[in-house]
This record gives C-alpha cells, structure tokens and sequence, in this order.
C-alpha cells in the first residue's frame, strides 16, 4: 500500500510539472496552481521517505536567495509600512520553483518530456498570437487589441497574457530557450520541432511591438552564434534572415520606433522615458542606500524624487538593480547579482562536463541562453517584478539543478563501471 501511495505522490508531482510547463505559455494563474500541486505532492513525498526536517544543503546560488529574502524582510520591517511591505514579498515564495522542479527532475525522460511539452504549447500560442497580429481580436479577454504604431498595420498582441510587455518579454525567452535546445536536438523531428518553436515565439514577440524585448532576442542570438563559431550557422542565419524579412513585412513600423524612442531618450524630457524614470529611481536608492524605502513603497517615494515638472507615477524602476535597490537597498541588489553571477556560473561548469554535441548540452546552453535574455529584458523592463516570467524563470533553474543531479549520478555510474 504504502508502495502504491509513494507511486501516486511521484507520479502527481511529475504530471504537475509537465501541467506547469503547458500552461505557463497562456495562462499564469494555471501555472501557479501547478506549481503549487507540484510543491505540495513534493513536501508530501519527503514526509513519507523522513527527509522533511532534514538540515537543507545550500551552495553559494542557494545562500545569495536565501540572503536577499532576508535582506528584504528586514528592509520591510525597517520600513515606514513594515505590514505592508512584507506582504508584498509574497512573490518570494516563487523562489520555491527551483527545489521543487530540481526535486522531480530525476530522470532524464522527465527533462526531455517538460521541454517538448513546452516547445508544443508555446507555437500553439504563438500561431495565436500572430493571428491576433491581423485580426486584432483578444478572444481571452474579450476585447479589441492596440493598433501597430503609426506607419505599420495589424494589431500589437498579447496572446493571453494581460499585458503585451510581460507576453514580450516572456515569449523572446522561450524563443531563445528553444534555439538552443534546437541547435543540439539529437533527432530530425526533434529538431524540427524546436526550430519551429524558435521561430514562432520569435515571431510573436516581434508582433508586440516590444523594443526591449527584440533587442534582448537580437543580443542572445548574436552570443548564440559567437558561441558556436560556424556549427550552427546555416540553419540560424537562414531562419533570422525569414524572420527579418516577414516582420519587415508584416511590421513595418517596428524600426521606426527604435529611431523615435533613441531621439526620445537622447532629448530627456519625456516624462516617461526610460532615463528620466532611471534617474528617479537612482535619486531614491542613494538616498536609502541600505534598506531602501522598504518594498511596495516604490510608487509612494516615486513622487518626492521625481523633477518637479514630471507629473508621471510609476510603480517599479523599469530595470530590476534599480528597483531592488531602491527597495532593498545597495546590499539586496548585490545579493541578487550575487545569486545570478553563481547560477550563470553554475550552467558554465554544466556545459563544460559535457560532450560538444550531446544533446543534454544543448539543455544547459538552452537555460543559459533563457537566463541570459531574461537578464537583458531586465535591464529595461525589470522582469524579476513579473510574476509570470519569474516563476518561468525559477522552473528553468530548477531544470539546471535537476540536469546537475542527472549528471552527477552518471558520472558516478561511470566511476562505478570502471572500478569494477
């Protein structure tokens, strides 16, 4: 019996993970039931094999989290709204994604099944998305979308997400992710499948009309290539030069507004601009640079630091050091450096175990390429503040330690071999 119950709990958490990676290409609050299931049939699990209350293990990734959760708590407290604020570090609690996914990840099928699963779900989206781009219908939300900037036609999508910025973003993540798993895919139809995937998400993320988030796809694509020298050109370069040939002719406007936006910014008068809302932000985290002005207060603090002229609000600094800093202070924002710096460094030494053309290795170039656009969407729109791209970010570091774990345990195998 008791055999048949720790079956279930396994295999409950595993279909979890597979449902969080399907719906976390349409739909946020299924992919937080998910991973919520997930965590649950997880913490069951230890219960049942006594390894709940075991003293937890923690590398340098893990002491960085845990040291800017406490930082942030304590700058709550700190803070002029100390209730407030810790209830707005309820996100935290997203951080929970990476032991939970690593946890469950412990066969390599699981891996390989969540990535394909993912790679279906998100071109089905995007087919929608880009027939949103000319029909100009939200059918999720019942409305009609914004029209493309002046110059262009069809619409600006959004999929089903509730914002076409957060959908941007998101999708030129998986965009990059599914380049990489594409360039090492170990089966024709596998291959076919990421590229495919790779194309499409792409596609849609360029029908947002997001400027951050092109330039974000554009720069990973450039390392993607500068990484792999000549070996996967011929299939990249032929697929960016399509793509760049149907979004100049179904989006023609796109270019138009990066010219606009740079004059827009180099005149600094816009209250909206990028550089005008960074610099606000930078007057706030200098004059609180320890525990900043306490999380949630951003919006509040926004008004008494902004130029006298400027009549705009916002809620975050529009680039996540920013907004950590002013909310957390100068010791939170380099705590999350410190947990990004030893993650990126973590996939590195994962690649570097690896053959040069071993499928497992396009993986792990596949979630540094993810991790890597998601930091450069972060410089322009603090995607970490975003619930919907950073609990998909946490599952992509909860694959690299379930990769990890994989890898460690073939090793041992293999040493085990030998000896013998």
């Amino acid at each position: 019996m008791t055999d048949q119950v720790q079956k279930f709990i396994r295999n409950g958490a595993i279909f979890c993970l597979y449902g969080y990676f399907v719906s976390t290409t349409f739909s946020h609050a299924l992919g937080q039931t998910f991973f919520g299931l997930a965590l649950l049939f997880v913490l069951c699990r230890l219960m049942m094999e006594k390894r709940l209350f075991k003293k937890p293990h923690f590398d340098l990734f893990g002491i960085f989290i845990v040291l800017f959760v406490l930082w942030s708590a304590l700058s709550s407290i700190i803070s002029p709204t100390p209730a407030g604020s810790l209830f707005s570090l309820k996100e935290e609690w997203l951080f929970l994604m990476i032991p939970t996914a690593a946890f469950i990840i412990d066969d390599e099928k699981i891996l390989r099944t969540c990535l394909i699963l993912f790679a279906i779900a998100g071109m089905l989206l995007s087919i929608y998305a880009i027939w949103q781009h000319f029909s100009g219908l939200d059918l999720s939300h019942g409305t009609r979308l914004v029209e493309a900037p002046a110059g262009g036609f069809g619409y600006r999508v959004q999929g089903t997400f509730t914002h076409r910025l957060t959908f941007g973003n998101y999708y030129a993540i998986a965009a990059l992710l599914l380049l990489g798993l594409a360039s090492h895919a170990d089966r024709r139809n596998l291959k076919i499948l990421f590229y495919g995937a790779f194309s499409l998400t792409a596609l849609a993320s360029v029908f947002t009309y997001n400027r951050g988030s092109l330039l974000a796809m554009i720069a990973g694509i450039f390392l993607f290539l500068l990484w792999h020298g000549r070996s996967f050109w011929k299939y990249t370069v032929a697929l960016l030069v399509v793509l760049v040939i149907v979004a100049a002719i179904c989006a023609p406007s796109l270019f138009d507004r990066y010219q606009d936006s740079f004059q827009t910014e180099l005149e600094g008068k816009y209250a909206g601009s990028r550089l005008v809302i960074w610099k606000t932000s930078a007057r706030m985290a200098l004059a609180h640079p320890i525990f900043g002005v306490g999380p949630g207060n951003f919006k509040d603090n926004y008004i008494k630091y902004r130029d006298p002229e400027n009549d705009r609000v916002y809620g975050h600094a529009h680039n996540d050091l920013l907004n950590i800093s002013a909310y957390g202070g100068l010791p939170a924002m380099l705590f999350f450096l410190g947990f990004w710096a030893a993650i990126v460094y973590k996939i590195l030494k994962l690649i570097r175990k690896m053959k040069k053309h071993d499928y497992n290795r396009g993986i792990a170039v596949a979630l540094l390429l993810g991790s890597v656009v998601f930091f450069l969407t972060s410089i322009y729109e603090a995607t970490f503040a975003d619930e919907e791209i950073r609990l998909f970010l946490m599952a992509l570091w909860g694959m690299v330690y379930g990769m990890d774990r994989l890898v460690k345990k073939a090793d041992y195998g293999a040493d085990k071999i030998r000896s013998n």
